[in-house]
């Protein structure tokens, strides 16, 4: 996440020199975040569809060494709701790319830095006018992460699209532009886009949609108490690494993989330190990703 971020800023210094508008769509929306909280004299404003950063389903769990087509093209089918706003041209590059040395290993890192970059507590900082466009069908951006966002940004607002998913620039391409255009003609004005949402006093009841942001920032809380409390982790890590050890070679030993490196055999050892070494022995580092 963080290189194609510099690698982004870098571009925009050298070439574009001057506050422009960000469009984004998933990674590329967490990208486009990034940039607008650490550099916001280069972005204008930010247009998002679907992006991470708050709530995203991982799509590469699984993901074989080698991704084959059927399952490249069922990943991808994932992000329509509408399975024939597909291209195959789409599916073919990607069979390409993730097949070349490193590809699906560069897949997979790709995915767990941004579900690991929670944006809840910077969001506020961003004050640029941002208009968010989603997909009422969305599985991997659900539609409370959306609606997260319009909560968390002090300039927000968001345009649902109708049967649509992950993907609205490619479903739904004509109420996508539709949004954009309007946007952009109104930041001309540089109207706040939620004036019109009326500011909230202590003493008012929680409406339904700001529960929304309330649960984000209070299970994100929950979940950076746990990781500040040191004792814990003294305590748990190794029960936490034994256990999804055990995970891993019980479900490994059906595969190929496992059985050629003796899964079962090795999760029937008494000594969990035994169990450790022996996986380590036969499992290289470079391999473990694929769990």
């Amino acid at each position: 996440l963080w290189s194609v971020v510099d690698m982004t800023t870098q571009f925009l210094e050298e070439h574009v020199r001057e506050p422009c508008v960000l469009v984004g769509n998933s990674f590329g929306g967490h990208v486009a975040l990034r940039i607008a909280h650490a550099r916001p004299d280069l972005v204008r404003a930010l247009v998002l569809a679907g992006s991470s950063g708050l709530i995203e389903r991982t799509m590469v769990k699984g993901a074989p060494v080698r991704p084959s087509k059927d399952w490249l093209e069922e990943k991808i089918g994932e992000l329509f709701h509408d399975k024939s706003a597909m291209n195959p041209g789409d599916v073919d590059r990607a069979h390409k790319l993730l097949n070349e040395r490193g590809g699906a290993r560069a897949m997979v890192k790709l995915s767990k830095t941004a579900r690991r970059d929670n944006m809840t507590d910077d969001l506020g900082d961003i004050a640029c006018p941002t208009l968010l466009i989603w997909g009422k069908q969305d599985i991997v951006t659900p539609p409370s992460a959306g609606q997260g966002f319009t909560e968390l940004m002090p300039d927000a607002r968001i345009v649902w699209l109708e049967n649509c998913g992950h993907a609205p620039m490619l479903e739904s391409p004509v109420p996508f532009a539709a949004a954009v255009r309007g946007f952009l003609d109104e930041l001309d004005e540089r109207k706040p886009l939620n004036e019109s949402r009326p500011a909230p006093t202590p003493d008012a009841p929680p409406s339904a949609t700001s529960l929304v942001g309330h649960a984000i920032a209070l299970r994100v809380a929950r979940r950076r108490r746990k990781l500040a409390d040191t004792g814990w982790w003294t305590r748990n890590t190794a029960r936490l690494q034994l256990r999804q050890l055990e995970s891993l070679l019980s479900a490994g030993s059906f595969c190929r993989f496992g059985r050629d490196r003796h899964f079962e055999r090795i999760l029937g050892l008494p000594d969990p330190a035994d169990r450790y070494g022996a996986f380590k022995r036969v499992v290289p580092v470079a391999d473990w990703y694929a769990f």
